[in-house]
């Protein structure tokens, strides 16, 4: 039996470091703080880029989000809204050179054992994985891995795929505290990280996910949320 590890997962955060703070704390009341993973959109939508990428300095990994990806010149415009694309380039003059080498220290994605972790999707950053059939592709095409975290779409969700029947089911989420048992043996598993600004599709709840590892098989996943 391996001793207890957890990860601690956020996304989203958007240039708020009030609520980024809000989160961090309310994940150090109920819970050890092991490892901390972001999984991208650090500036944007946002007023204060400068205070989050410093509250981010001492995160253990951090990955590129759609976001960074336009600040440091690596898509084109097209794809954002007007509000979206202006608010980046503002924050991209407020953080100047040295927030932008900082940006570039981000990684397209992460892996650690069966696990993997990115932004949009493992190889596309810009990428929406919003139905079942986007899951089932991705769980498809890497069979290498058992549990899959992402943002982007700025909800918490876990899909949950039966080894055996290979079906797909939504596990409901019910904040400001869900817990949710994972079983690798019998199942593998793609999470949404929640935003730690409120979310997207009427889901208004800020804040980020747990993992716990109790052993190779075996782990608690929760859901923390700052009740507003």
């Amino acid at each position: 039996m391996m001793p207890p590890s957890s990860h601690l997962i956020f996304s989203d955060i958007h240039a708020d470091p009030e609520s980024l703070s809000a989160v961090i704390n309310l994940a150090r009341k109920t819970g050890p703080i092991e490892q901390k993973i972001f999984l991208g959109d650090s500036i944007g939508y946002g007023d204060d880029p400068r205070t989050v990428l410093d509250m981010l300095a001492d995160f253990d990994v951090r990955i590129k989000g759609n976001h960074e990806l336009l600040a440091l010149g690596q898509v084109d415009g097209q794809w954002y809204s007007r509000n979206a694309f202006e608010t980046i380039m503002r924050h991209t003059e407020q953080i100047g050179p040295d927030g932008l080498r900082f940006l570039a220290t981000y990684k397209e994605n992460h892996t650690d054992g069966r696990m993997i972790f990115y932004h949009g999707a493992p190889e596309d950053i810009l990428t929406y994985l919003l139905d079942e059939s986007d899951i089932d592709v991705i769980l498809d095409h890497y069979p290498q891995y058992d549990l899959f975290f992402g943002g982007h779409i700025h909800i918490a969700r876990v899909a949950v795929q039966n080894r055996e029947t290979r079906q797909i089911v939504f596990e409901d989420i019910h904040p400001p505290f869900s817990a949710h048992r994972v079983d690798l043996n019998r199942n593998r598993y793609l999470i949404n990280c929640p935003s730690t600004t409120p979310g997207r599709f009427g889901f208004n709840w800020p804040g980020c996910c747990r993992l716990t590892h109790h052993s190779p098989t075996e782990a608690t996943l929760e859901f923390l949320f700052v009740d507003e």
